[in-house]
């Protein structure tokens, strides 16, 4: 049985920057012709959907081993969004490209927001000040 791994460094990034992180895969019964790791939007909700690939690494592969990618965010966006009538959607996809049989394929969902965005999520994502200490005793 072939298992796959994605581990990002984070879960957010901003426009024009880098979402970094590891693929890892083992037991393969025959080598691969290549593991593809790439960063991809999609669009969800009323109308035509939309689909994009922005940035893609391809290496061999093994029956057994890891890759480390970067891929970059695009500066014009698209930004992650989760509107009533429209979802923008971005996900890190790795596939094993496996000769004669079904490629394996692991997905991440990531959060792209626009410039100085990022800093938002984290003061929202961050854990809750210590409470101030009791008052002296009298």
């Amino acid at each position: 049985m072939t298992n796959i791994w994605l581990t990002l460094d984070s879960p957010v990034a901003e426009v024009g920057e880098t979402v970094s992180g590891w693929a890892q895969w083992e037991g393969l019964e025959k080598d691969a012709r290549g593991v593809e790791v790439s960063l991809q939007y999609r669009t969800e909700g009323r109308g035509d959907t939309d689909r994009g690939t922005f940035s893609t690494t391809r290496q061999p592969a093994a029956g057994s081993g890891s890759v480390r990618f970067d891929l970059a965010v695009p500066a014009e966006g698209p930004i992650t969004f989760d509107g009533r009538l429209i979802r923008v959607i971005w996900e890190v996809n790795v596939k094993l490209d496996v000769p004669w049989a079904t490629d394996i394929v692991q997905t991440e969902t990531i959060t792209i927001f626009p410039r100085g965005g990022r800093t938002l999520w984290v003061q929202r994502n961050a854990p809750p000040p210590p409470p101030p200490p009791a008052p002296p005793a009298t």
